[in-house]
């Protein structure tokens, strides 16, 4: 493997010129390439949205692991089981009242 040398950061002006000679540029772009109009005459129909249910998320949680997180929100799946405990403890006394 080659080393790579540690250097300081680019100025601001340095960047602003690196990504302008990227993106400033009009591009040229090939409008009848073959997996564009391959793409264009695929029917593609639309998905049919339903909700998601209830046992759907609690099997996935009993599948996944403790102290991963899931997504961006950084929750680890040990919260989101304590929370699916509570939505449902919450459930049972509202419906009490």
């Amino acid at each position: 493997m080659k080393n790579i040398e540690d250097r300081e950061h680019p100025s601001t002006a340095e960047a602003k010129t690196y990504w302008k000679s990227l993106w400033g540029q009009e591009a040229q772009h090939n409008e009848r390439a073959e997996w564009i109009i391959r793409e264009q005459k695929r029917k593609i129909s639309l998905m049919d949205w339903r909700p998601i249910q209830i046992p759907e998320i609690a099997l996935y949680l009993l599948k996944a692991h403790n102290w991963k997180s899931p997504g961006n929100d950084q929750i680890q799946n040990y919260g989101l089981r304590l929370f699916q405990l509570l939505t449902g403890i919450l459930q049972k006394k509202t419906s009490m009242q």
